[in-house]
């Protein structure tokens, strides 16, 4: 029953908080996502051409188990495209939205469906800078602290954290009214 809820909870936030890493209509991408043809004949066409990068679509399954053993709470398995949550954590937002961050970019990585995903990836990364420098006065500072060395390397331990992923978390952060930092370091 759990899994059923907590992929549910998955849907849910797909839809109110990643129109951006799906690649929907209106979201931050739209403009690269429309192919415009004008013909000899005067003709007008437009076609949406984002493949469509919704977790269930792209085969990603949610599993529950007991990761204390292992110290951690969820993780994202890339390859196998599993998320899976410790039992504890099957109804935390935050542990959820961080697992489905790690999803996303994982999928940008892959280049599937669509090989030119990691240039989408590239222009998400800009787009997101973009919208969060104006909200966000010390993101350069944010983004230096994030990236450096020795904390990335500590960081990596529990999974990759670049920079899309960063400024994705903070994108989350901001539009749910947590504190800056909240979903990146799974609160």
């Amino acid at each position: 029953m759990k899994i059923a809820t907590t992929w549910e909870k998955i849907e849910e936030y797909e839809r109110a908080y990643f129109e951006d890493m799906t690649l929907q209509p209106g979201s931050i991408l739209d403009d690269f996502m429309w192919r415009k043809a004008e013909y000899d004949s005067g003709n007008r066409e437009e076609d949406w051409i984002a493949p469509d990068m919704g977790l269930g679509h792209n085969g990603y399954t949610v599993k529950i188990d007991d990761l204390s053993a292992s110290g951690d709470i969820a993780v994202c398995e890339d390859e196998s495209h599993v998320i899976v949550i410790d039992s504890k954590y099957t109804d935390d937002k935050i542990v959820i939205l961080h697992e489905m961050i790690h999803a996303y970019v994982g999928l940008f990585r892959e280049g599937k469906p669509h090989m030119s995903l990691i240039g989408i990836a590239e222009l998400l990364l800009v787009r997101l800078y973009a919208n969060l420098q104006k909200k966000i006065p010390d993101l350069d500072k944010r983004i230096i602290d994030h990236q450096n060395m020795i904390d990335v390397e500590i960081f990596a331990q529990h999974g990759p954290h670049d920079l899309l992923f960063f400024l994705k978390s903070l994108d989350l952060d901001l539009r749910l009214g947590f504190p800056l930092g909240t979903v990146c370091g799974h609160g």
